[in-house]
């Protein structure tokens, strides 16, 4: 069965990549809540949003866990449930009602992750992004000055397990 997995996978990041618009990081944003808070051994799912005012390829948006690499942190993948859908014209209008600034998104794809049981090794930060790449600590400085505390348009958040000791209180 995991060999069907891994073919299926393949194939399809074959397939999207031949298809995709040519799309710059900066060119899109990332909505997630900043802090996702949850306790111990609980099931969660939460919900994130890219968004752009030019087509882009769903099959590139990807979750990443932040980990303490050997000289900078790594990437790595997690075992999270993340579906992907993208809106409808009404939808994105109702979703951009929501915002507190005016933008011109036209193409825009809901994220919807489950975590499944939750453990203190899922308490770290986490990286919704999109392509291959993340942006540098300078930008993500940046985007934080323009007063949005709700979301990161970047798509960095914490995953706070509650009941699970910070790693400098170990």
């Amino acid at each position: 069965m995991r060999c069907l997995l891994v073919l299926t996978l393949v194939a399809l990041a074959t397939a999207c990549d031949g298809d995709c618009p040519h799309h710059d990081d900066d060119e899109l944003a990332i909505y997630v809540k900043e802090k996702q808070e949850v306790r111990k051994w609980q099931d969660y799912s939460f919900k994130f949003v890219v968004a752009a005012d030019k087509p882009f390829c769903k099959c590139k948006i990807n979750l990443k866990k932040i980990v303490k690499g050997d000289e900078h942190p790594e990437l790595v993948d997690t075992d999270f449930d993340v579906s992907l859908r993208t809106l409808r014209d009404e939808e994105i209008e109702e979703w951009k009602a929501t915002l507190d600034h005016h933008h011109h998104y036209t193409h825009v794809v809901l994220g919807t992750v489950k975590t499944g049981r939750l453990s203190c090794r899922d308490r770290a930060p986490y990286l919704v992004r999109y392509g291959d790449h993340h942006h540098d600590a300078d930008d993500d400085d940046e985007e934080q000055k323009d007063g949005d505390d709700h979301h990161h348009h970047h798509g960095f958040f914490f995953l706070d397990v509650q009941g699970c000791k910070r790693p400098d209180e170990e």
